[in-house]
């Protein structure tokens, strides 16, 4: 094979990873909304954040405020996303309630003196803000009240973006710890696919290396696809979907879709069948390999179907949005070399006319 033709087959391989990579991950998706797997993590990562190693009083004070609770699914089903803003808001709130059995103020004793929670509680009373429109009140008084309430209100947004500040980079390891469980999810779900479709790297390799015309078939359904994929994996949040302005900004996560989830199988599912692999187990294969009654295993053949399917196995656990951004670079570095039909034009000899040329 060629270089062009090496690139092809490889560009066909990336496309199947990325296609079974996308029905591991929906896999993933649907099992993660069915057990709420990130509403669960969330929550934990929370009662880590507040150091609520006791009776959980902490975090159930938070997750009662109408903020959070107003995230809260059907049937009571927990969040898989809380904003930052809403989470410092929520938290400061309750600490001013002086609720003793929260016990949330020394939460905040990182970020702010006591007094900040005293000038705004004596600043928000009625009358305090009554009194303050008075006439009566000399402007010298005025001016200091005033210059508090500026204060106060200053040190409380601090206060609050620090909080938020807090959270985000909590959360930053929250996401790490579902990013991992994720890989091991992945890895045993596309450990099942693989085995289910006999999705062997070695075989579909040699599939493309002796067919160009299944080469150019594969490759084609690749380009063709790769819009309609990006926008699905930025729909799922696995991609950062561009803004109105032009700049790139991540997706925050949305909550989990069963149905969203079948319809991305069946749609990977679909483009799968269209690359006319032919993935699947035959009796022959499967009497090669000695699993049929009576025949006897090529051991040769079963080392090689081993490999094939661990590399398989593997590629799937980097997940979707890793082989979307290694196939979109080769189909860009394929779209910028010469066509496979375009021949190079022989060089003008120095010092003549082109009708005195020699024909080629």
């Amino acid at each position: 094979m060629n270089g062009f033709a090496v690139l092809n087959v490889v560009i066909g391989l990336f496309f199947v990873y990325l296609l079974l990579s996308m029905i591991c991950s929906a896999v993933n998706e649907y099992i993660s909304a069915m057990l709420n797997k990130r509403g669960k993590v969330l929550i934990a990562g929370i009662t880590k954040l507040l150091n609520d190693t006791g009776a959980g009083d902490r975090t159930a004070a938070l997750l009662a405020h109408p903020l959070i609770r107003s995230l809260y699914g059907k049937g009571g089903r927990r969040p898989s996303y809380i904003p930052a803003r809403n989470f410092a808001i929520a938290l400061l709130d309750v600490a001013r309630s002086g609720a003793p059995a929260t016990d949330l103020t020394g939460v905040l004793d990182l970020f702010e003196k006591d007094s900040v929670f005293d000038v705004t509680r004596f600043l928000a009373d009625p009358a305090i803000t009554a009194a303050l429109g008075n006439p009566a009140i000399p402007d010298t008084v005025r001016v200091k009240m005033l210059g508090a309430l500026a204060g106060a209100q200053t040190d409380y947004q601090k206060l609050q973006d620090s909080v938020e500040v807090w959270f985000n980079q909590s959360m930053d390891r929250v996401s790490g710890t579902y990013k991992r469980y994720t890989q091991i999810a992945l890895l045993i779900i596309g450990a099942v696919v693989t085995l289910a479709i006999n999705a062997d790297t070695i075989q579909i390799w040699q599939r493309l290396a002796a067919s160009p015309r299944l080469q150019e078939v594969i490759v084609a359904q690749a380009v063709q696809a790769i819009p309609s994929i990006q926008q699905e994996l930025q729909r799922q949040g696995q991609l950062p979907a561009p803004p109105a302005d032009g700049t790139t900004s991540p997706q925050s996560p949305s909550a989990p879709n069963d149905s969203a989830a079948k319809a991305a199988i069946d749609t990977a599912q679909a483009r799968l069948a269209r690359t006319q692999l032919g993935l699947g187990w035959s009796r022959a294969e499967l009497a090669r390999l000695g699993l049929v009654s009576g025949k006897s295993a090529d051991p040769w053949a079963v080392l090689e179907k081993i490999v094939g399917l661990i590399l398989t196995i593997i590629a799937l656990s980097f997940g979707a949005p890793f082989w979307f951004d290694m196939l979109n670079k080769l189909v860009n570095i394929r779209g910028a070399g010469r066509a496979p039909d375009e021949n190079p034009r022989k060089p003008a000899a120095a010092g003549k006319r082109p009708a005195e040329q020699a024909p080629a």
